[in-house]
């Protein structure tokens, strides 16, 4: 229904239709129309009529309710594990390969790109551990004892090319520590890449694990790695 003519003054009941002779036209909702309400606050329908919505806290997220019959505001559940980079090193001449960080973290990623400098079984340290068991082990052994495995090598010729390992270590505070070793290695004297897999846990439950090595060892002798080897560990909650 429009307006109401002759001077009459009556504001007749309207619906503010653009499409409607003197209906009131589209209300302006870019800086112009008024209503009683806060910043930030959304406003819905409940089927008969507008309702205010307040605004949330900060981080706060929009719903739908549980009866599907408006929206509302909630705090989201917190979001999965963020990675943090713990070491993250790249030899610029031989030496060793081995990092270490503070804090616990639940869930480690090793990523290990290097060649040693030598014939050698190369395996991994926890917590400096002395590394004595590297001494010529077959690569592809899935045995622990109290420090960790081997993960790739060869005690009868140097490797020549760089090789690729990932290890995931469960780092449980109060638990076994777990871990899991891919590894892409040569055998020595430039034979074909293989893929070694190996796992077990280190025995220790008391401490976190909070450092760890990456061991070249030849009948107990220390061998360095090449330049360019790296280490990137990322730590997780």
């Amino acid at each position: 229904m429009g307006f109401s003519g002759g001077g009459s003054n009556v504001l007749l009941p309207h619906t503010h239709d653009g499409t409607v002779s003197q209906d009131g036209g589209p209300l302006d909702f870019d800086n112009v129309t008024q209503a009683d309400l806060t910043a930030g606050d959304v406003i819905f329908s409940d089927g008969v009529h507008l309702q205010r919505l307040a605004i949330g806290t900060p981080a706060q997220q929009i719903q739908v309710n549980a009866g599907a019959t408006a929206p509302e505001y909630f705090t989201p559940a917190a979001g999965a594990s963020v990675w943090t980079e713990l070491v993250n090193t790249t030899l610029g001449a031989a030496g060793p390969l081995n990092g270490s960080w503070v804090g616990h973290y639940d869930i480690l990623s090793v990523y290990i790109f290097s060649q040693p400098d030598g014939a050698n079984v190369t395996g991994i340290d926890f917590n400096s551990d002395d590394g004595t068991n590297y001494n010529g082990a077959t690569t592809s052994s899935s045995w622990v004892n109290e420090r960790s495995s081997d993960i790739y090598g060869s005690a009868a010729a140097a490797l020549t090319n760089f090789n690729w390992t990932h290890i995931w270590i469960y780092n449980n505070a109060d638990k076994r520590k777990l871990y899991y070793i891919d590894t892409t290695t040569d055998t020595g004297a430039g034979s074909a890449p293989a893929l070694w897999q190996s796992w077990g846990q280190w025995e220790n439950t008391a401490d976190s694990i909070s450092s760890l090595q990456v061991v070249c060892r030849n009948s107990g002798a220390s061998i360095d790695f090449k330049s360019e080897s790296h280490l990137l560990i990322l730590g997780a909650n």
